[in-house]
Order: structure tokens, then C-alpha cells, then sequence
């Protein structure tokens, strides 16, 4: 994950879960920061309107989520990822600015 100048390597992850979830590194809680992100990829609507939660390859909204990275208070958490065919990996870019750029790969 890169910020600026600034680069981030998280290695461990989740790419399941319930709404669409790629979750990588740690996350803090209660006041705690952590170094790693959450991401909500947005679904696909049916005919009948209702969403579906599955991933899908090519360009895909992130519709919300949490980012957490050392010497930075207040991050985007909304943006685009452009998912590969095998649904393996991605790359994403949030916010602007600051803009967020990274990658992650499922095993």
C-alpha cells in the first residue's frame, strides 16, 4: 500500500466475509492505530433489484472501510478496485487526496 511517499507492506489477510470483506494487516481498536485496511466491495444488483454479495472481476466499487496506517490520522476508505479474472488479486486506489494506491492476492 502507498501513500505518497510513503510505503506499507501488510502480510497476512483475509479475502472472505461477508460483504464482499478483503481485510489485510492489523486494525486497532480503542484508540489503538493499527497498520492495515478493511474494504467493503459494492455488490451486484439482480433484475429483481436485490444485492448480491460476490466478487466479480474487472472494475468493482469500494463502497466503504477502514484504513489505518502509522503517521496518519484520517484516510479514505471509498474507491475502486480492479479485480483480476481469476479473483485472486487486485489493484485499488481510495480517496483523493491523500490517494491510496495498493494491491492484495488471495491465496
Amino acid at each position: 500500500m502507498r501513500i505518497g511517499d510513503k510505503s506499507f507492506t501488510m502480510d497476512s489477510g483475509n479475502c472472505s466475509g461477508r460483504l464482499n470483506g478483503r481485510r489485510f494487516g492489523l486494525l486497532g481498536g480503542g484508540g489503538v492505530r493499527g497498520k492495515g485496511f478493511s474494504l467493503h466491495l459494492e455488490p451486484v444488483v439482480a433484475a429483481t433489484g436485490r444485492p448480491r454479495w460476490f466478487v466479480r472481476p474487472g472494475r468493482v466499487g469500494i463502497m466503504d472501510g477502514e484504513v489505518q496506517l502509522p503517521g496518519f490520522s484520517s484516510l479514505p476508505h471509498q474507491g475502486t478496485a480492479i479485480i483480476s479474472k481469476d479473483l485472486k488479486s487486485a489493484t485499488f486506489s481510495l480517496g483523493s487526496p491523500p490517494r491510496i494506491t495498493g494491491n492484495w492476492k488471495c491465496r
